[in-house]
């Protein structure tokens, strides 16, 4: 038996729809476990992984989408023709690119699904996000005191996208002095923490990711200032999943 093919989770910074889903209802439905979302909702959260298919008869620029083991659809051909190439680098350093996604709609309503993926130009991360584990990207938030830690992010370009790694620390100055807070580093060395409300609100996902014996981190982005913007789960995810939805 040959090993599994090892997968690279890319840059989930931007929003690509998934076409042709009314051909996978089954494979998309069993995703789902059978669940459905409500009108306005972000979905269920699922990973895709993307695979080039430069032989397919119908179009040569073809990127399929896999949820699992099951095809859920494709890109559509405009966005396969921006993003095979890039996906075929990566396929050829023998790693299976993946992204979070979202799977809508059930019921009485057709699933459909999409992506949350970078420009085809902006898919790598600038340091290695392998042994980590990546929490879902819903919502954009501000790493404070990122913009005065130069010393440690001016080792990358401005827009470089950047996985950092969360952990705990106590506030050391300041209004909150002595508070728990979440705190942010980059290869090892500080760049800043969340405020203390947004810390209550992730710790209870840093904190389970530890239990589990993984290392939690977060993709961010280096803003042209100096600030360093990350991608959180949003708080109504945790709450769908302790009501079981």
């Amino acid at each position: 038996m040959s090993a599994p093919v090892p997968v690279l989770r890319v840059s989930a910074w931007g929003r690509v729809p998934v076409v042709g889903e009314s051909h996978h209802q089954s494979a998309i439905k069993a995703a789902a476990a059978g669940r459905a979302t409500t009108l306005g909702s972000k979905g269920i959260a699922t990973t895709a992984t993307l695979v080039p298919d430069p032989r397919n008869p119908h179009d040569r620029n073809a990127v399929r989408v896999d949820v699992g083991q099951s095809a859920v659809g494709y890109l559509g051909r405009h966005h396969a023709a921006e993003y095979q190439l890039a996906l075929l680098t990566i396929t050829a350093t023998g790693h299976i690119p993946s992204c979070p996604a979202r799977i809508t709609g059930g019921g009485d309503r057709h699933y459909g699904v999409y992506l949350h993926l970078a420009p085809p130009d902006a898919l790598l991360f600038a340091n290695d996000p392998q042994g980590l584990h990546v929490l879902e990207a819903d919502d954009i938030v501000t790493i404070s005191g990122s913009k005065d830690c130069l010393d440690v992010t001016g080792a990358y370009r401005p827009r470089a996208r950047i996985v950092v790694v969360l952990d705990f620390c106590l506030m050391a100055s300041g209004k909150y002095l002595g508070q728990r807070v979440v705190q942010a580093t980059l290869d090892g060395r500080r760049i800043g923490h969340l405020t203390p409300a947004m810390s209550q609100r992730y710790t209870g996902y840093i904190s389970a990711a530890y239990q589990r014996g993984e290392v939690p981190a977060c993709e961010g982005v280096l803003q042209d200032d100096g600030r360093v913007q990350v991608l959180m789960p949003e708080e109504a995810r945790r709450q769908e999943r302790h009501a079981g939805l």
